[in-house]
């Protein structure tokens, strides 16, 4: 409830800013990092909507049906021979927008290094795989294995049902982990980047407070910027949440109308309390 009062009393509560101008820094910060908690906790629920939909038993379905029933690949002494004609593909039915086809056989070298090119994740040789490294092609090597490795519809079908019960567990651990992460470090970052910007409406702050004859410290007026600057704050986060946001300087401009309107509240309640 206090927190609530706290985000309110930063819109318009003169009294508030002005026993604010003796709070120590500690306290804006514990401000922001439960805003900073409040809006990646908002971004993840909504990211919800994008997750609860995706079933790892879809993903292994699919990789199950992905690999061709007839297809026996074999791997002897680094090299690596299949039981069909080739060029021989394997079509793409993980990734929409993705290339056309997971792998290609190519042991006769009949198709070009280029993997962009041939529409595919990655091409197979005898002896080696092309795949595709950022901007540059990337080749493994089978010599390595020197042992005798087969691989059927049968082997797939086998492994994937053995990992099977173990992927949501793993999903939700790793997950949970990888939240937790980044939300700590989201808000670690996004507080320093906003105590640093606001540093220079501070500024205009200590320079308004001396023109009105109150000749505030900076440190005052800096504690008095980051509180202006919390509506501001909810007010720009709700716009990403409709792919909107505030203009160039516009952040800024609004920080300090709060504070002109506050600082002057402060005047205009101590000439009705003289009267």
């Amino acid at each position: 409830m206090k927190f609530l009062q706290t985000i309110r009393s930063t819109a318009y509560n003169p009294s508030f800013y002005t026993s604010a101008q003796h709070d120590p820094l500690s306290q804006p910060i514990k401000l922001f990092g439960m805003l900073g908690l409040c809006g990646v906790g908002i971004m993840l629920i909504l990211s919800l909507v994008h997750i609860f939909p995706f079933s790892p038993s879809q993903v292994l379905n699919t990789l199950e049906s992905t690999y061709p029933d007839d297809l026996i690949i074999n791997v002897i002494n680094g090299e690596l021979s299949i039981n069909q004609p080739q060029p021989y593909y394997i079509k793409n039915t993980f990734f929409g927008d993705m290339p056309k086809y997971l792998v290609i056989f190519d042991a006769d070298q009949t198709l070009s290094n280029d993997v962009k090119k041939e529409s595919t994740f990655s091409i197979i040789r005898k002896t080696y795989m092309i795949s595709d490294n950022s901007n540059d092609a990337r080749i493994t090597k089978f010599s390595d294995q020197k042992s005798t490795t087969t691989i059927t519809k049968s082997d797939v079908v086998i492994g994937v049902e053995k990992i099977r019960p173990y992927v949501m567990p793993i999903l939700i651990v790793g997950g949970t982990f990888a939240v937790v992460l980044f939300t700590v470090l989201f808000i670690l970052f996004w507080i320093i980047l906003h105590m640093l910007y606001v540093l220079i409406p501070a500024l205009f702050v200590y320079l308004y407070s001396h023109a009105r004859g109150e000749s505030l410290q900076y440190r005052q007026s800096y504690l008095i910027a980051l509180y202006a600057s919390v509506p501001v704050v909810i007010a720009s986060f709700l716009l990403t949440l409709v792919n909107g946001h505030l203009p160039t300087f516009t952040f800024t401009l609004l920080l300090l109308l709060i504070v002109a309107l506050n600082m002057g509240g402060t005047e205009k309640e101590t000439q009705a309390s003289i009267v």
